[in-house]
């Protein structure tokens, strides 16, 4: 069982059902965006990458329950500026 800290997550422990799916219509959509601007080839091999650096991080830092939401937004909106303002 999930340890219920936020919303979010008791959502999802309640919700298990519509959390799948919505985490694989968001997995299958992000693929073909991937897919649409790399090429076949280089955006499932680039898709693949990302779910598997992405997982291993959470797999990382979840039991140190490091990433509260305020950490996360705060690592999004730099990583907005850093991608489309200075490249």
């Amino acid at each position: 069982m999930i340890i219920q800290t936020n919303s979010l997550s008791y959502w999802i422990s309640f919700n298990r059902k519509k959390a799948r799916t919505i985490g694989g219509i968001l997995i299958l959509l992000s693929v073909v965006i991937a897919i649409i601007n790399m090429g076949t080839g280089s955006g499932i091999f680039g898709a693949l990458v990302i779910l598997m650096s992405i997982l291993s991080l959470v797999v990382l830092t979840a039991p140190l329950q490091f990433f509260k939401w305020p950490v996360l937004a705060t690592l999004l909106l730099i990583s907005f500026i850093v991608e489309f303002l200075i490249f």
